[in-house]
């Protein structure tokens, strides 16, 4: 039962905030209720990249590296493809190209990311760097981004962890993190932080 009251609080407190009215739990929530629940968390990942994304298109107008037409016609193709079906979150030919790997992640560990994160992070920073096997890109025809949630200050500490961490020895020098357009380099993987 100890389980069940602390499955039911966290509920309550993840739900209650977009909720108008408040939240009655049934008595006995099977594992087939639970299992709905789980196959909703993806698409509300997907939202979150979608939303992410935007936000990150938006950052490249506000930044004067893209014009408002390409933003425009970055912004359809978003709206019309879905999430990740090229391999990667932002994959934009006409006008400046660009790539971008979009990560929703909240560091889990305070100021570092758990295992999993790092691994999942790394991998796409290398996919940006050489490609996908299923998107045949040449990524050095692409400016290259990985675009993280920045939810506080934990997220530039991480990633800063993770930067100077062994895991990435092989891309040492090889991401900068964007301050203004000036700063993006067609060179490396350009990190850019989106508060939401």
């Amino acid at each position: 039962m100890i389980k069940e009251e602390a499955l039911l609080k966290s509920l309550q407190d993840a739900l209650s905030p977009i909720c108008e009215t408040s939240l009655i739990f049934k008595k006995d929530i099977q594992l087939k209720d639970l299992l709905v629940l789980k196959n909703a968390t993806s698409v509300i990942n997907n939202f979150i990249t979608y939303k992410l994304t935007l936000a990150f298109l938006e950052r490249l107008k506000q930044l004067g590296f893209i014009d408002r037409t390409q933003f425009e016609r970055m912004e359809v193709d978003l709206e019309h493809t879905s999430v990740n079906a090229n391999g990667f979150d932002v994959l934009f030919n006409d006008g400046i190209p660009i790539v971008a790997e979009v990560k929703g992640n909240v560091p889990c560990k305070g100021n570092r990311f758990g295992a999993n994160q790092r691994k999942k992070i790394i991998k796409d920073l290398y996919a940006l760097k050489k490609g996908k096997t299923k998107s045949k890109i040449c990524s050095e025809k692409y400016y290259k981004f990985m675009v993280l949630l920045d939810d506080s200050k934990n997220i530039k500490e991480a990633l800063v962890a993770l930067v100077k961490s062994k895991h990435m020895r092989e891309l040492a020098g090889e991401v900068c993190l964007v301050e203004d357009a000036s700063s993006i380099s067609k060179e490396k993987i350009n990190v850019i932080l989106i508060t939401i």
